[in-house]
């Protein structure tokens, strides 16, 4: 009997053992795989750098050339900082900040969020908008100057690029700004940029085609509207200076800078100044004084 008990012992001792060790060897697995798994560490930021070669827009050849992009993608609609190389010395980062967007009537530009945006890429810069009309290939635009960093010159330039929405019809938009800062730089060489850039872009939808021309303005070819001489050589400079040269009230000067509309009359490119030649010479016959006759 005292047999059979030690039996029954040893019996439920070995499968104790056996169970322990089958717990250690699961335990010791379990670990063993952990360490072997790659982790996954995902980002909960919607913001992401993307590769140069997919930007947005591209600068026209010569420059400046994109360092970096960082792209947001939200529904139907995406933006894109293209950040540029730049030599300034004037606080902030200089390149285009894009919008695609599968709606063209999504936050319209007004003069205050224009404003806005201009006080963000260029803090401490006073600018002074152009009254000038300005087109690149792409449509309109607006811009303005001002005196950067040491011997900056600054351009903060916009451009909403769309079509007319109808009822059955929304074709979309895209949205530029462009921030640029140049050291002895004129307004010429800065607007090169925004007249020659690219866009390489467009999303995959139907209907989305911004590009479909505006009508022109009323007053081109019209009777009794007055057109102007002027343009892009120049004239933002002659009212910068003026400007620095009559300093007004600061809240007249953030005013002026807020108006992001163009003056309602429309500018077109002065001719080319020439020289006017002088007449030619005409001959004359020599003078002959003819005395008095005698006793006169």
């Amino acid at each position: 009997m005292r047999d059979d008990i030690d039996r029954r012992d040893d019996q439920a001792s070995r499968h104790r053992h056996t169970a322990a060790k089958r717990v250690l060897t699961f335990a010791a697995l379990l670990f063993l795989g952990g360490c072997s798994q790659t982790m996954n560490i995902e980002t909960a930021s919607v913001r992401q750098t993307a590769p140069v070669e997919t930007a947005f827009v591209i600068p026209p050849p010569g420059g400046p050339a994109i360092v970096a992009v960082i792209q947001e993608r939200q529904g139907r609609s995406a933006t894109q900082q293209v950040l540029l190389a730049s030599d300034s010395s004037t606080p902030g980062e200089d390149g285009f900040h894009v919008s695609i967007s599968a709606r063209s009537g999504d936050r319209i530009p007004t003069p205050h969020n224009i404003n806005a945006g201009m006080r963000a890429a260029l803090p401490g810069t006073r600018m002074v908008t152009s009254p000038y009309l300005t087109q690149n290939r792409y449509g309109p635009f607006g811009y303005a100057v001002g005196r950067g960093g040491r011997s900056d010159l600054c351009l903060y330039a916009w451009q909403t690029i769309q079509s007319r929405s109808t009822l059955f019809a929304n074709q979309g938009k895209v949205d530029v700004r462009l921030r640029l800062c140049r050291a002895r730089a004129t307004e010429t060489q800065l607007l090169a940029v925004m007249y020659g850039y690219t866009i390489n872009a467009f999303l995959a939808e139907g209907q989305w085609n911004p590009y479909e021309p505006a009508p022109l303005p009323d007053a081109v070819g019209q009777r009794g509207s007055e057109i102007y001489p002027g343009g892009a050589n120049g004239p933002a400079m002659v009212l910068l200076e003026t400007a620095e040269a009559n300093p007004a009230p600061r809240a007249r000067r953030e005013k002026r800078a807020v108006s992001a509309q163009p003056a309602s009359r429309v500018i077109v490119p002065s001719p080319q100044e020439t020289e006017v030649p002088p007449p030619p010479p005409v001959d004359v016959a020599p003078t002959v004084i003819v005395p008095p006759p005698p006793g006169s």
